[in-house]
């Protein structure tokens, strides 16, 4: 069998009984984060934008804009809610790939949820198999994909949203395997548009594009069985042939959602700022420092998260979420960086400004404390904070909170979900998604919730 064949037999055979409770478990976790964010996002200026354009072309549909009162076709409204999952960045990071999945799997299995009318079972089986045949890439290709400077989530997305459209729509294995190779042929998206609203729109698109791979898969259009491994393949012209094909015999040995995991953020920003972050936050409270005690700040931390964050001086709030100085600004001045600090106001308050100018970065592959590498910690941080007074205060974060090794808590979990959906959706709405996510894998139809997910 050949690589393509693989992910599809592998895709097509799964079924829900297969999946252990500690993997559903976890897809729940995924959504209701997902769900959070996505309500948070649809008041985003730059969503509001995509969703006008959408509604100019399209005729309505049986498939909600979560955070709205629109309707549109599956395509479109698994575009829109991805867009907006992804626009504020505060949406999971997977390093199998070093890819924001479920801001494109969620928003493709909810709209064919929709239009199919489909079970907790069906969304959750679909999320999983999605994750793991974009993981399993992910893995074989990371992390020089990456670091030749594509956008990982919109090239890898594409290839999940199909994989997850095809176990949607139940389709026989030759069509599961023509869903991911059609997809394959749409896959997009460069890390130069970090910071601006394109990147999202990277995102929305590896969501539509994958979900209509599987739909015109469906109707009998083949795709090359070699597209991944063959002489003008996937690998050959994204990856330079740099990838590990040994990962493709250990399909589900363990499942991508459960390692590496997924980590789940606290603040809105890039993953690459969160170990950091951290680390300020803790050596502030250890020490009762104030910003005005701080003299540097001196951010050790990986290539990755240097390549992530090319913003030092960033010149409005979008740049800002990809800007290690002004995360770092955030938590030493007001102990946190929320959605309310991604406004031009906050952007241009001049004490975050002068902070800003007291940090610098440098990029390492090996951290002093502990010697841990980059590679165990692939956004790690270790930051040394001088003092006005002379002392020198070191932390090192290799895994932040909410990441597999330092996992949020049920509460934290619930009170994020809450604190992004107040004001879209009300309070009543709030507590019955979270419910209905809890135990998504009994809910009989997927409409319940999409339901509570609009005003």
């Amino acid at each position: 069998m050949n690589v393509l064949n693989k992910l599809a037999r592998w895709a097509g055979e799964m079924s829900f009984e297969a999946l252990s409770p500690s993997a559903v478990e976890k897809a729940k976790e995924c959504i209701m984060d997902v769900c959070g964010v996505t309500l948070a996002g649809s008041g985003h200026p730059a969503a509001k934008i995509v969703r006008e354009c959408l509604m100019q072309s399209s005729d309505g549909g049986p498939c909600r804009v979560i955070g709205t009162e629109y309707r549109a076709k599956a395509p479109s409204a698994a575009l829109a809610n991805a867009f907006a999952a992804h626009v504020w960045d505060f949406d999971d990071t997977c390093y199998a790939g070093i890819v924001h999945p479920s801001a494109v799997l969620f928003p493709t299995v909810l709209a064919l949820g929709e239009e199919g009318n489909a079970t907790g079972k069906d969304i959750l089986l679909a999320f999983i198999v999605g994750l793991e045949i974009q993981g399993k890439v992910g893995e074989a290709v990371s992390p020089y994909l990456f670091l030749k400077g594509w956008f990982t989530t919109g090239v890898l997305g594409v290839i999940g949203a199909a994989a997850a459209s095809a176990k949607i729509f139940q389709i026989p294995i030759a069509e599961v395997q023509n869903a991911i190779g059609l997809a394959l042929s749409q896959t997009g998206g460069m890390r130069q548009h970090n910071g601006t609203p394109a990147k999202p729109y990277s995102a929305a698109l590896a969501a539509e594009n994958g979900l209509l791979s599987a739909q015109i898969a469906r109707k009998g259009l083949s795709a090359s069985p070699d597209i991944l491994e063959g002489q003008y393949g996937f690998f050959h012209l994204y990856c330079d042939d740099q990838y590990d094909d040994s990962v493709f015999d250990k399909l589900g040995d363990p499942l991508v959602i459960l390692s590496p995991g997924l980590s789940f953020k606290p603040h809105p920003s890039c993953s690459g700022t969160h170990a950091a972050m951290d680390a300020v936050i803790a050596l502030a409270s250890e020490n009762r420092l104030t910003w005005q005690q701080v003299n540097r700040i001196h951010c050790r931390t990986t290539p990755i998260a240097v390549k992530s964050l090319p913003y030092n001086d960033p010149a409005n709030p979008e740049q800002a979420q990809f800007s290690m100085p002004f995360s770092l600004a955030c938590v030493l001045k007001d102990g946190k960086l929320e959605l309310s600090h991604l406004r031009e106001q906050k952007f241009r308050d001049p004490v975050i400004r002068e902070i800003m100018g007291k940090v610098v970065i440098e990029a390492v592959e090996t951290f002093d404390l502990g010697g841990t590498s980059s590679a165990e910690c692939p956004e790690g941080s270790e930051v040394a904070i001088e003092t006005v007074d002379g002392r020198t205060l070191h932390k090192f974060v290799g895994h932040p909170r909410g990441s597999p090794c330092n996992p949020f808590s049920k509460e934290e979990q619930r009170l994020k979900f809450t604190s992004c959906a107040k004001g879209v959706i009300d309070d009543h709405k709030i507590n019955r998604c979270m419910e209905l996510i809890e135990k998504l894998e009994f809910l009989e139809d997927v409409h319940i919730l999409s339901h509570c997910l609009v005003p």
